[in-house]
């Protein structure tokens, strides 16, 4: 189950590789459907190795694992129009510089992060499938700062200037919590 988890990490980086080079249409689904597999191996390893504490602690550790789980699906699919950034590989489109985008450039890895802490300490999630999904998370967004937007979303060395990598700094905090019309879209 711990290779799914690999493979669909491995789905991200081909689709991201499709939406700079070769713009098929059907690897486009690529990084939903790497998502989607993601997400399953996450509950069957967390059934399979589910060790908590006490009912009260799981209570609250396993509703905590859900909320940085819900920020990280909204990060990634719903923050962000789906279809422009999903539906049609390798199409020029504006940097997203709004909600949880004013934080950092990555928010769903922000969230992700968090996660696997929890589901590690909370409920024997095993550590090296925590770590090496993190890691993994993190090449895949480097790649992606590095190699990808920059060429697909139009403004984004500009963003890149103005809002930190993975963690949040003073500036993009006021950004985020200021009333939208304080700071104009980039």
């Amino acid at each position: 189950m711990f290779y799914l988890g690999c493979l669909s990490f491995a789905l991200f980086f081909l689709g991201d590789i499709n939406d700079l080079r070769w713009k098929n249409k059907a690897l486009s689904l690529c990084f939903p459907f790497g998502f989607v597999m993601l997400i399953a191996v996450y509950f069957i390893l967390f059934f399979k190795n589910v060790a908590p504490v006490s009912m009260l602690w799981s209570i609250l550790f396993a509703g905590l694992a859900v909320l940085f789980l819900l920020l990280t699906l909204y990060s990634l699919f719903l923050a962000i129009p789906f279809a422009a950034s999903y539906a049609f590989p390798g199409q020029l489109r504006p940097v997203h510089t709004h909600g949880v985008y004013t934080l950092c450039r990555h928010p769903g890895v922000l969230f992700f992060i968090p996660m696997n802490i929890i589901l590690f300490a909370a409920f024997g999630f095993p550590v090296y499938a925590a770590f090496l999904y993190c890691i993994l998370n993190i090449l895949l967004v480097l790649f992606e700062d590095i190699f990808v937007f920059p060429k697909l979303l139009s403004g984004y060395d500009l963003y890149k200037k103005s809002t930190p990598f993975l963690i949040p700094n003073g500036a993009s905090i006021r950004r985020f919590t200021a009333p939208r019309s304080k700071y104009p879209r980039m």
